[in-house]
């Protein structure tokens, strides 16, 4: 008699500390969800918030963050150039340019090895969130015989267009206007994510250590006259 109440009371208590520790974990669960809620969701609704330019500089950031702390094996860099006169007059899209075949296009394609992007990291580490700034003037000509795309995981973390300009017919008189198709381009903003930031030479000395001799003179003859 004694040995039934014995099992019976054994039982009762291995289902009393079941049930305890799947209630325990259930209440981990939600904790966990509610973290989640607490610090992923915000962050995401204020990147939402975020005007453009300012999202702009969370990806840089973004970027900056992840040079810092040497995670390279996941960051790829790719570089698209040509020396073409007529590039297409509009803003070219990162993920065709990733997918196409190289014979369909007019740039020629870099790929940048990780190894060489660390070497690289005090370079890499002057691109900073707070070279962005906005360009309030509505931009009438994209000319991009430069392209680049970071990607994190093979994700795209921002894109860059060399150039976009506000002007196009102006007096040759300028040292930053280039000549294009017989009219005098005034390049005076870059094409990042789409939007239109303020120039600044960073945005071509970021990726000068990875060119050709032959592109690493045409840029530098670009933002160097």
């Amino acid at each position: 008699m004694l040995d039934k109440i014995a099992n019976k009371l054994s039982i009762v208590t291995i289902f009393v500390v079941l049930s305890l520790f799947i209630c325990s974990e259930v209440a981990g669960c939600r904790k966990e969800q509610s973290n989640y809620k607490e610090y992923i969701e915000p962050a995401a609704e204020k990147y939402a918030r975020m005007t453009e330019v300012e999202q702009v500089q969370e990806k840089i950031r973004q970027f900056h963050s992840l040079v810092m702390n040497g995670e390279f094996e996941d960051l790829r860099l790719t570089i698209f150039c040509t020396d073409a006169v007529h590039v297409p007059d509009n803003v070219i899209d990162a993920e065709t340019l990733l997918t196409a075949d190289p014979d369909e296009i007019i740039f020629d394609r870099i790929d940048v090895e990780s190894s060489d992007m660390m070497n690289n990291k005090k370079w890499l580490l002057k691109l900073d969130s707070e070279v962005i700034e906005s360009f309030d003037k509505n931009v009438d000509l994209y000319w991009t015989p430069v392209y680049y795309v970071v990607q994190y995981k093979n994700e795209i973390l921002f894109e860059v267009a060399l150039w976009g300009s506000s002007r196009r017919y102006l007096e040759a008189e300028d040292i930053n206007e280039l000549y294009l198709k017989d009219e005098v381009i005034y390049i005076d903003c870059v094409i990042i994510n789409n939007v239109a930031v303020e120039k600044n030479d960073i945005f071509c000395k970021f990726i000068m250590p990875f060119l050709p001799e032959y592109y690493f003179n045409m840029l530098y003859d670009y933002y160097a006259s």
